[in-house]
């Protein structure tokens, strides 16, 4: 694997990356349309990392579709996760394009420790001796309204009796009116995120940001064997799954902002309540996430990366040349004495050397205008002209399986 700097106004970086004998290309944003021109020129799979599903008032699902519509069969789309999967097999019909490389944690690094020790060690590292003498719930991010920070104090605010502390970057010259019971201690030095996360009782990530597409933090808070509550919103769920406590969220069908979705302070604060009374349930959750963390290893991401980049190269290798049939379209006559547009593959074969039944066969005009297209347009982009042509989207789908289905049959 090769970082290679590239300038797309620059010739000869452009020459340096279509020269060079890769197995794939990673593109680095999907921003990045300009790039789109590159499948013309590169003869190898190429990948786009989708790291934000929503957001941007649509830019991003526009930019996505841009790029579905531009791929050749054998390109993808990488996401950190299943959702992102689920919000796109909406617009489209063919999800395929995605494979899954989620993000990984060091297991190694965000390691389990004894709780009542890692307490003592940051309420000396933070000159608060209280953190010691209640249950603590715990916050990592950014402190910001699409990260929860909003619901988290009011959580607090619901919960007078449990101490809170969140630990993240703050906006300059942002006043937040914090509760007593909520300690804001800003950015922390890497080196101390697993003794945070080790004298956390619970993690708190009420998320409803557009971009969260994976939730590291709570992954993080896994390692170290600390239960994760989190919003059923994207991917955050995705992480956690059974190894900690999911919060029904209200989901926007579109974003607001940079927000995807709402939920209630009340509904975390219930679910936080449960666990800190539970310690039974809340020991069997740490260790249950403890194991889902160590499935999710940056290990396991590059391997599920190559072997995306493995699979794309297979289904390149069996594409090859795709064969195109003559197409006619004519018009049928009816016994009521109307007509009826039809369209025809044409078989051009002599005597009774025959590939397929027929030396005409009728079709639909849709299909024949399909079969047409694809001598110079991929699937996708037929995709969007039975759209147009076609207004029931099941009837869609069902055209682009036979198309499919005809189209692998041939040699």
């Amino acid at each position: 694997m090769v970082l290679t700097p590239f300038n797309i106004h620059e010739k000869s970086s452009i020459y340096r990356v279509i020269k060079e004998n890769y197995d794939g290309v990673l593109l680095w944003y999907l921003d990045e349309f300009e790039m789109m021109f590159l499948l013309n020129y590169l003869h190898v799979p190429v990948v786009l990392p989708v790291y934000t599903a929503r957001g941007g008032n649509g830019r991003i699902i526009n930019g996505m579709l841009r790029w579905y519509a531009s791929m050749r069969n054998f390109d993808g789309f990488m996401t950190l996760s299943q959702p992102t999967i689920d919000l796109y097999s909406t617009f489209i019909h063919d999800p395929s394009l995605f494979h899954i490389v989620p993000c990984g944690v060091d297991t190694e690094f965000f390691q389990p420790k004894d709780k009542k020790q890692a307490k003592q060690e940051v309420a000396e590292l933070l000159d608060k001796p209280e953190i010691t003498e209640k249950p603590l719930v715990g916050y990592i991010s950014r402190f910001q309204v699409e990260k929860g920070a909003g619901v988290f104090m009011d959580v607090a605010r619901l919960m007078p009796e449990v101490l809170f502390l969140a630990a993240g970057p703050i906006e300059e010259n942002r006043h937040y009116d914090f509760p007593e019971n909520l300690l804001h201690v800003g950015r922390r030095p890497r080196e101390e995120l697993p003794l945070l996360y080790n004298a956390f009782d619970v993690f708190c990530f009420p998320s409803i940001a557009c971009s969260e597409e994976f939730g590291l933090v709570a992954l993080e808070a896994m390692a170290c064997g600390t239960v994760p509550v989190v919003s059923s919103y994207d991917g955050p769920k995705y992480v956690v799954k059974d190894a900690g406590v999911v919060v029904p969220a209200m989901l926007y069908d579109r974003d607001m902002t940079s927000l995807g979705g709402g939920i209630l302070a009340e509904d975390f604060a219930e679910a936080i309540a449960e666990l800190l009374q539970d310690d039974t349930n809340r020991h069997k959750l740490a260790e249950r996430a403890r194991h889902r963390a160590l499935e999710l290893t940056w290990d396991n991401s590059a391997k599920c990366l190559l072997q995306v980049f493995q699979n794309l190269n297979v289904k390149k290798r069996l594409a090859g040349q795709q064969v195109h049939m003559p197409i006619g379209f004519g018009r049928n006559e009816n016994i009521d004495g109307s007509t009826q547009p039809k369209a025809m593959i044409i078989n051009a074969t002599r005597e009774n050397n025959m590939p397929l039944t027929g030396t005409l066969y009728d079709i639909s005009v849709e299909e024949g205008v399909a079969l047409s297209l694809l001598r110079n347009h991929n699937m996708r982009e037929i995709e969007v002209v039975l759209s147009d042509l076609l207004e029931d989207d099941d009837a869609v789908k069902e055209h682009l399986d036979r198309l499919r289905g005809f189209m692998r049959a041939l040699f």
